[in-house]
Parts: C-alpha cells; sequence; structure tokens
C-alpha cells in the first residue's frame, strides 16, 4: 500500500551521511526509511519524556497528520492516545473553569 510522504531536501554533513548508511546496510533499509526511522523513534522519545508535540493552533500534531492522510487516531500508537486524551481532559477542565 502506497502511502503519501513529504519529500525535501536534506542537507548533512559527510561523516553523518556514511553512518546513517551503514545503519541502513546493518538494518536492511534503504537510507531513506533509514533516516525517517531514526526521527520517529527520537519523536517518540521526545513525546514520552515531554508530551505531545502541539501545532500553533493547539491541536496535537498526530492528529493532524492523521487527519491530512484520510486515517483517525485509532491507529496512532497507545502512549500517544492516552496522550491526546489527557490533554483533551485538561482542555475541558481549563474551558469549565475559565467559563465558571
Amino acid at each position: 500500500m502506497a502511502t503519501e510522504k513529504r519529500q525535501f531536501t536534506l542537507r548533512t554533513q559527510e561523516e553523518t551521511f556514511l553512518k546513517i548508511q551503514e545503519l541502513a546496510k546493518r538494518d536492511h533499509r534503504s537510507i531513506a526509511m533509514e533516516f525517517e526511522y531514526i526521527v520517529s523513534q527520537y519523536i517518540k522519545n521526545y513525546e514520552e519524556k515531554n508530551g505531545i508535540i502541539y501545532s500553533s493552533i493547539n491541536e496535537p500534531l498526530t492528529t493532524i497528520a492523521a487527519s491530512k492522510q484520510g486515517d483517525r487516531t485509532e491507529n496512532l500508537p497507545g502512549h500517544i492516545l492516552k496522550q491526546i486524551e489527557d490533554s483533551k481532559e485538561a482542555y475541558r477542565k481549563e474551558f469549565r473553569d475559565k467559563r465558571d
């Protein structure tokens, strides 16, 4: 199944590229997929430590990305779903407090 992926140019130091190339070979991935894997792992670790990364309109970016793909949030990892639900509840509580 083909997925829509955003394309962009990445410039990196030669040493970094060669190391990624070697990791990709060891992991049986293309260089592009190795970069994607490394970045996704960094984001996952960041969100587990710091919470969901939000857009400037205060919506979880995972929700925005899922809706752009025509996908729903039920396909997201469990820890992200929990953070989204916790964030929604905190937002509702803050709204109720301001209203009252």
